[in-house]
Order: structure tokens, then sequence, then C-alpha cells
């Protein structure tokens, strides 16, 4: 079963609030009335907003995440659930980062539900197989060997009948076994809230390396029981060395797993199947000028955005030798 499984643990295991309200940006960034290299933008007090529609900004698009930097190098990311930019409308930035909270807590929670949903499906077919090998095995009938293109064998040699249903059955206990016991380790995951993280801007100069011709920021950001959803399709009739289906329990696969964490991290913890740290890196791109949704007005980088003055001077990449930029890295 497991090498799929194992491969991914040794993955796993390497592996603003502002006073303003929303109808009236803060001052500094979101009135500045110069453009805003994007390295002083984000080294400020500001909250973003990060969606995907190619810059357009409309009240019905989803918000991916909502973003709080701290003006001391560090970001919060709370992601979302279903929160549109129609959501923002009349709210201080106090209450969006309370929506906010909300709005990770609940994409936690679905994506929790959907890891429990997935298990409980694989563990409803196994048990399905098994009971109709079961109920063919004890009553004698053998109607699925008897019924295959080597049913001659099998009608011929009960020995060989016996050893299919045997190698049929283990595995799929096995299985049933293994993916309560996984459910049950993602069923007791509970969620927590996001911390403040260091965040990184990297550009990439021209050919005369005195300009810079695009621009990323770079932050962590965890992806909910992406790695326990992954852990299906595991040959549980071909396990690891040292294991047989007929012998192995589940207990000694969720050990296995564990020590193969803890070969290579010291820190493994099963809660690293709900939370997988992943690196999100969006490209910078150019402004593409106001765009308003009530009496809302919002400006940035391409699917970047925050919230700004109607008459606020945009946004651009940092100098070629900007602080705080990796170039050319």
């Amino acid at each position: 079963m497991l090498q799929r499984g194992l491969a991914l643990f040794s993955v796993l295991a390497i592996s603003l609030s502002l006073s303003a309200c929303g109808g009236s940006p803060s001052s500094g960034i979101a009135t500045s009335k110069d453009p805003v290299p994007a390295s002083k933008a984000f080294n400020a007090k500001t909250i973003w907003y990060e969606f995907s529609n190619k810059g357009v900004v409309d009240k019905d698009e989803k918000i991916r995440a909502v973003l709080s930097f701290d003006g001391n190098g560090k970001v919060t990311v709370y992601q979302c659930n279903d929160l549109a930019f129609s959501g923002l409308k009349d709210l201080k930035e106090e209450d969006i980062i309370k929506l906010a909270k909300k709005q990770d807590k609940a994409l936690f929670d679905e994506k929790k539900q959907d890891a429990l949903d997935s298990y409980q499906k694989e563990i409803d077919s196994a048990t399905k197989e098994r009971d109709k090998y079961q109920k063919e095995y004890d009553n004698k009938t053998y109607d699925t060997p008897y019924n295959s293109m080597d049913s001659g064998h099998f009608k011929n040699n009960p020995e060989a009948t016996q050893e299919w249903y045997k190698k049929q059955l283990s595995p799929l206990k096995l299985k049933i076994d293994f993916y309560t016991a996984v459910k049950d380790k993602l069923n007791s995951i509970e969620y927590k809230e996001p911390e403040a993280v260091e965040f990184t801007l990297s550009g990439k100069t021209d050919k005369t390396g005195n300009m810079l011709m695009g621009e990323k920021l770079s932050f962590p950001k965890y992806s909910y029981f992406s790695l326990a959803t992954k852990m299906f399709g595991s040959d549980f009739s071909n396990l690891p060395e040292g294991l047989k289906a007929e012998s192995t329990t589940a207990d000694d696969l969720m050990q296995k797993l564990e020590e193969e964490g803890k070969q290579k991290t010291a820190d493994f913890s099963w809660d690293m199947l709900a939370f997988d740290k992943q690196t999100d890196s969006t490209k910078l791109y150019p402004d593409p000028g106001v765009q308003t949704v009530y009496e809302m007005h919002f400006r940035g980088f391409g699917d970047f955005v925050m919230q700004v003055d109607e008459k606020q001077g945009g946004f651009t990449w940092d100098a070629a030798d900007a602080d705080g930029v990796q170039i050319d890295k």
C-alpha cells in the first residue's frame, strides 16, 4: 500500500489592523498622490486582497485571501471560503480582519469535512467489496473467481480459490482499518489561527541590470488538508518490505508512517496532514488603475489590490537598487 503514502509523508516532513473605515481609506499608502513602489507598499501597515480574475475587480469577484501587513516585514494570511468584494461594503478595517478570520476558519472546516467525507467514501466502498467476497466465501458459492476468465483453474483447485479470497479480504480489512484510523486522526485536528510570517520581495532586471522587468511577492501559507486527500490510491496488497496484509494491522502502518515522519523532522505530528506549508508567489503585474465597487476604490498589482483613495497615484515596481528586494536571485 504505502509506498505512495510514505513518499507523501517524506514530502510532508521536509516540508492589520488599521483604523479607517472601508469607505474612507487610511492615510499614507492609500492616499499617496505619487506612485508607491512595492517595497514601500508592503512594508506599511496595510490590508491587501488576493483574487484571480486577470486583474478585474467587480462586486461578485471572490477574494482568495485577505493579507494583513504589519509594517515590520510580516504578513498574516487569511484564506477565504466565500467572500466577494461586495462583502467588504461599509466595513471598518478591524471588521474586515474579523471577517477574514471567520473566512479562514470556514475554509479549514470545509476542507476538513471534505477530507473526512472522502475517507468515509473509501471506507464504505472497501466495506461493500469486503462484504461481497466474505458472503461468497462463507456460502461457498465463490461467484467472483468462478465467473472469471480463469474459472476452470479455480473450480479444479479449491486451495487456489481459498488463497484468492485470502488475498482479497486481508488487504480490504487493512484498508478499512487504516483509513478509519487516519480519519480519526484528521477528525481530532483543531483549527489554528494564522500567525504573522515573513514575506519576501524579489525582482528580475532587464539586460542592462539597471531596471526591473518584473517583481514578485512571496509568502508562506497553509494548504488545508491537501496532504490528507493525496493518500488515496494506496495498494494495500503491495505493502512496504517486511509488511504483509494478512499479518499487518492499522496500528502497524500508523506507527511506520509516524517513524518515517520523525526520521525526517523531530517536529513531526499528525497535524501536518491538515497544515501543509507552501509558498505562494504572486507576480506583481503593472498597475491597472483605480477600480470601483460601490463606494470603494481598489488599486494594486493585477490580482493583488488594496483599498485606496479615488485619486491615489498607483503602484510601481521597485528600483533595481531598492532596499529589501532580492534582485536577480
